[in-house]
């Protein structure tokens, strides 16, 4: 694979002696790994994305192991074996995390969250350094199979961040296995935190109620939102029906008493369980 003989060409300059056949030997064994990626790949049968974590992980650690970090990671070192403090390089990872450790999940499935995350961060490494190797083609004009083929790799690459990056959103605002009360995320983390304050067993349970009737109103706006995103569609086939028009605005005024209704409850809430946990703080 060109990936990973970009990776020898730059290392034969970093390593030598024994390590540099060592490296060739772990070299060889992973381009065999990679070559069973594109295949399973082709035939989709990797569904779940865990060899393909595998075989990054194992890219990466080969890597680590000869000190090829500036090599592949340029002067920004971030490496899977280093999780113990999640830092995330990039900041769209690092803003869902953040909502992730919000959302009320068991330590266990926050965990399981966090390799997802790691996965999606090795994609974007991968796709950098696949960059980086684009740059050193003399033509970049050049219609070359090398050529095409360093551009294919990219697209499929953004195009599999991008799946990525919906993946986590859907699984960061999923709801927990542990707390199956509520459905809606932002219900979720209001919980969340309330459970971290010091308040009484009756206290969150009143609370919990308050949420519970918030997250109706959560539902009954989402039906009228429904109905009105229907109710538009039909106006732009049928313009000229007055009654229908009426029916439309009707239903517009109903959705927007609703939302500032929710968004009045939900600062309420929010203020409610913050004051708390500053309380806790003191």
């Amino acid at each position: 694979m060109k990936k990973v003989n970009a990776l020898w060409t730059k290392a034969k300059n970093r390593v030598s002696g024994p390590h540099l056949a060592e490296l060739f030997a772990d070299l060889k064994v992973h381009d065999k790994y990679e070559l069973q990626l594109k295949k399973m790949k082709a035939e989709n049968s990797d569904k779940d994305g865990s060899y393909e974590a595998m075989v990054l992980k194992n890219y990466l650690k080969i890597i680590k192991q000869y000190d090829l970090e500036n090599v592949y990671f340029g002067n920004d070192v971030t490496s899977a074996d280093k999780r113990t403090d999640v830092e995330f390089t990039d900041s769209k990872l690092k803003s869902l995390w953040n909502k992730a450790q919000m959302a009320g999940f068991s330590a266990e499935d926050l965990s399981t969250l966090k390799d997802e995350f790691w996965h999606q961060q090795m994609k974007i490494q991968e796709l950098e350094f696949m960059k980086s190797q684009k740059n050193d083609i003399p033509d970049p004009a050049d219609n070359s199979v090398d050529t095409n083929e360093q551009v294919s790799n990219i697209k499929k690459s953004k195009t599999e961040i991008k799946d990525g990056y919906l993946r986590l959103e859907e699984l960061v605002s999923s709801l927990p296995k542990n707390d199956p009360l509520f459905k809606d995320s932002r219900v979720h983390q209001l919980w969340a935190l309330a459970k971290k304050t010091n308040w009484s067993e009756d206290e969150l349970n009143s609370f919990k109620e308050e949420l519970l009737h918030f997250e109706n109103r959560l539902t009954k706006q989402s039906f009228y939102k429904e109905q009105l995103d229907m109710s538009a569609q039909k106006i732009e086939s049928d313009l000229k029906d007055d009654n229908y028009l009426d029916r439309h605005r009707q239903l517009e005024e109903k959705h927007e008493v609703i939302y500032k209704n929710i968004k009045k409850l939900h600062t309420e809430l929010k203020t409610k369980v913050t004051k708390a946990l500053k309380h806790l703080e003191l």
